[in-house]
């Protein structure tokens, strides 16, 4: 179970259940009650069937056929049958060789499968964890009866592969439209055995004599034909004709990745066929439009720093390029792997083509003339690891946070006066039994001060102590020099209350930049002010204003 997915009745997490060691006895006890208890919640029965699916799997991996890659461990599952189906459509184009293939696709596969001669006292839901497996157990046998025919594709080095099983995905490989057709029907009766019905609309045939595609008259079965296939199909997923359908497999994955900007959907096909870079490199523009066109991209701000890691102040965003690369890079380290110890994997690695050496990363966005000034400026004066993390905690609109991210980048034209700006103003004193609080309030002394009216005075009558608050939100390379001069500011007020009201006084500088830096000594500031004040509330406030002034300023549209 993952650690953090929402809890059953108790309440408690899967991550508590894993750290209590000392509990384990008693909760595999209580699990052996359960067992025949009757009714009992949903969350229980999944951790158990769980448990026992993970035993029966245990039990299996020495009895499962290799050509079922739709459960076990260390596999890629659909990716690995790919890349095998790959190699053998590469294998038949380069050696101009005859190929025969044939996809199978049951009717309603784990719902049809008959139970009426058992007797059944207890089943298992629909989406168990059992479901799946108990299915491939039933279908493992004819795996063993189709590698027993003999027929199949023979590579170069002689290893011959008759079929491969994704869960129900069966897709059958012969060298001639004889054989093809004996595993056809020897798959067909074994299905009628286990009660389990072809899906005729859905399966396929493709004879190609060296190399090229012939059209021929399907199979006949009783219940129906299986017609050639002339045009293209779909295995896993990705279109096919004679192999992949490169191009009109990355044309459907990129149309649905620009409608919906997930990259898995660029990742499951990205190593399995080519993507040339001028492709990716156009789909990322394109990705950075829509971004834009949603306000969450500035068009001048620093494409480098969209596509840098959070943790290095950029916003998170994960190329297509990369995306691209690490998925091929992955799939070639699984086949290096694998190789050794699978005969059709290591075929895959002999037609792998040596991969270009990427190019070393340029330039940091930090280190562009115009982009990085911000991040130079502010390095010497403020808390770097403490002024960023509103990119994180503040949860700004993805708007908002492009916006202050486009005005450090120096992409605004931020030096402008509006006049007739009206401000803000609170009341001048709030006081209760406790506690008193001035507002820009101008504080009488027998001496004169000439710095006597700080943004905010807190009493506290109880405790005998005035904290006096000065708020300044200056340009961030001025955040430490605008520090030290509050502190110096009211020192006279100061000492004038202490001397006055024998209470002790506090000179407590807030200062902000304005897109978010803040100096090392902030977070002793604020645990100085009365009640909790967070850092990243006053940092929020301060880049939200900020936010603010630009819209309304630089009149911007509203998605900005």
């Amino acid at each position: 179970m993952k650690s953090w997915t929402a809890p059953g009745l108790d309440k408690i997490h899967a991550y508590w259940l894993k750290k209590l060691t000392a509990l384990h006895e008693r909760l595999a006890a209580q699990m052996n009650q359960l067992l025949t208890s009757g009714d009992h919640p949903d969350t229980t029965w999944k951790l158990l069937s769980g448990i026992i699916a993970a035993e029966i799997s245990r039990h299996m991996d020495q009895y499962m056929s290799r050509a079922q890659k739709g459960i076990g461990n260390n596999t890629r599952g659909a990716k690995h049958q790919l890349l095998v189906d790959r190699a053998i459509a590469q294998g038949c184009r380069m050696r101009h060789t005859n190929l025969c293939t044939a996809r199978i696709d049951y009717k309603k596969a784990y719902d049809s499968k008959p139970i009426v001669q058992v007797s059944i006292r207890c089943g298992i839901y629909q989406g168990d964890a059992l479901s799946p497996l108990l299915f491939c157990i039933g279908l493992n046998p004819l795996s063993q009866i189709i590698t027993k025919s003999g027929y199949g594709y023979q590579f170069r080095s002689g290893t011959t592969v008759s079929h491969l099983l994704y869960m129900d995905d069966i897709k059958l490989y012969a060298k001639n439209e004889r054989d093809i057709n004996s595993l056809i029907h020897l798959t067909r009766i074994y299905s009628k055995d286990i009660g389990i019905s072809f899906g005729l609309d859905k399966c396929g045939r493709m004879i190609s004599r060296r190399g090229k595609v012939i059209a021929t008259d399907g199979v006949e079965l009783p219940e129906g034909n299986i017609t050639d296939v002339q045009d293209s199909y779909k295995y896993l997923g990705i279109p096919q004709a004679n192999g992949n359908h490169e191009e009109a497999a990355r044309r459907s994955a990129t149309a649905k990745y620009l409608q919906r900007l997930r990259q898995r959907l660029i990742r499951y096909p990205a190593g399995i066929i080519p993507w040339p870079l001028e492709e990716i490199q156009a789909t990322d523009i394109k990705t950075r439009k829509l971004l834009t066109m949603h306000g969450g991209f500035h068009p001048k701000s620093s494409v480098l720093r969209l596509y840098t890691k959070q943790k290095e102040r950029g916003q998170r965003l994960v190329s297509v390029r990369t995306t691209v690369q690490e998925e091929t890079t992955s799939l070639q380290e699984y086949i290096k792997k694998m190789a050794p110890t699978d005969p059709l994997l290591s075929e895959c690695l002999r037609q792998q083509k040596p991969t270009k050496e990427e190019e070393p990363e340029g330039l940091s966005w930090k280190d562009k003339p115009m982009h990085g000034m911000y991040h130079r400026q502010i390095e010497e004066v403020s808390d770097i690891e403490k002024t960023y993390p509103w990119l994180t905690k503040a949860r700004l609109k993805d708007s908002t946070e492009a916006l202050i991210m486009a005005a450090q980048e120096q992409a605004l034209s931020t030096r402008a006066i509006v006049p007739g700006t009206r401000l803000e103003t609170p009341p001048k004193v709030l006081e209760n039994e406790q506690a008193k609080i001035l507002w820009d309030f101008q504080i009488q002394t027998d001496k004169m001060v000439v710095a006597n009216q700080p943004d905010i005075v807190v009493v506290d009558k109880h405790r005998k102590t005035v904290v006096v608050i000065d708020v300044a939100i200056p340009s961030d390379s001025n955040i430490r020099k605008k520090e030290h001069e509050k502190l110096e500011k009211y020192q006279g007020l100061k000492e004038e209350m202490e001397r006055m009201r024998g209470m002790k006084a506090t000179v407590v500088p807030v200062v902000i930049g304005t897109l978010g830096a803040v100096t090392p000594n902030l977070s002793r500031w604020l645990q100085q002010i009365p009640g909790t004040t967070p850092e990243i509330s006053v940092q929020k406030s301060a880049v939200l204003g900020t936010a603010k002034i630009l819209r309304r300023t630089l009149r911007l549209p509203g998605l900005w």
